[in-house]
């Protein structure tokens, strides 16, 4: 006679209660085995996962990154979009937080939300010309 509830479900549930109720899940498990069963091996070992916790650079060139496909998308082209660069950076900027080198790590981070800046403001001028070419102004920039 097979279990009602499987081990990948009393696995689910142990980790997601407290450790109060671990062993409540556990004597449960073992009484729904089938009676013929001498031992049950349990293994409680978890595995610890690697999480990428929300970083400034990473938030940064993530940011740099959406912005630069959103502008190609609507068909704006940009001078720059330091694609590369921020590749780079970001890959720097991880190397300098392992390290402990903060200033240097503060740098990059700094250099990246110029870039990213640039890139707005950039943004914002083309549109700002385009706006004007439409509504037939002759300088935009006079106005501001």
């Amino acid at each position: 006679m097979a279990s009602s509830l499987s081990f990948e479900y009393f696995f689910l549930v142990i980790i997601s209660q407290s450790p109060v109720k671990i062993n409540y899940l556990l004597t449960g498990l073992v009484n729904s085995i089938e009676p013929h069963h001498e031992r049950i091996i349990v293994d409680t070992t978890v595995q610890e996962k690697a999480i990428a916790h929300p970083v400034d650079s990473r938030l940064l060139e993530i940011a740099r990154g959406k912005v630069a496909q959103a502008t190609k998308r609507v068909g704006i082209t940009l001078k720059q979009t330091f694609a590369k660069k921020g590749k780079a950076l970001r890959r720097k900027a991880g190397g300098y937080a392992h390290a402990r080198q903060f200033r240097r790590l503060r740098r990059t981070v700094k250099r990246q939300l110029t870039m990213l800046g640039i890139v707005l403001r950039e943004i914002r001028r083309k549109r700002s010309l385009e706006h004007a070419a439409r509504t037939g102004r002759a300088n935009p920039q006079a106005t501001a």
